[in-house]
């Protein structure tokens, strides 16, 4: 009869362990970074409303949708505009929504006639945890974002005193 020898070394086994826990040591952090919470935003404009009295009338639609497996609760939809960095639309009287796996999606619908479109900066969603999620109109943005929280920073230290735009 002839059969193989199959040698277990403690080297072989030390690699093996090593190997298995690296991998499961990425999964879990995989895990962990994809468990947070993620926000999509599109923006739309010059939407009408089929059956709305006032057919003449365009409207801006938000649509925010989860891409995450945890429930999120949104609380607060606004826009920025330029150059008035410190005044933000919030849009009132919105009730909050929870969106879940099984409805990620909502739309936000507002008149289109008082926003300022031209120099629209970002809309802005906030949900119940605080965090501020951004849609930016323009390719830049987002850097005009990290220098406005500098900009804010620095007042709040007292460096210079705050210009009204």
């Amino acid at each position: 009869m002839t059969g193989i020898a199959l040698n277990i070394t403690a080297p072989s086994v030390a690699w093996y362990g090593a190997v298995v826990a690296t991998l499961s040591g990425i999964k879990a952090l995989s895990d962990i970074l994809n468990d947070r919470g993620r926000l999509k935003i599109s923006f739309q404009t010059d939407m009408m409303i089929a059956g709305d009295s006032e057919a003449n009338d365009e409207h801006i639609a938000i649509r925010v949708t989860n891409k995450s497996k945890r429930p999120a609760k949104i609380t607060h939809v606004g826009l920025r505009t330029l150059p008035s960095w410190n005044h933000a639309l919030l849009f009132a009287g919105e009730a909050s929504r929870t969106l879940t796996e099984e409805d990620p999606a909502t739309i936000y619908i507002q008149p289109q006639r008082s926003i300022d479109l031209e120099h629209l900066w970002f809309v802005y969603v906030i949900d119940a945890r605080g965090k501020e999620y951004h849609w930016y109109k323009r390719r830049y943005g987002r850097i005009k974002w990290y220098q406005y929280k500098a900009l804010s920073m620095a007042q709040k230290l007292g460096l210079f005193k705050r210009r009204d735009n």
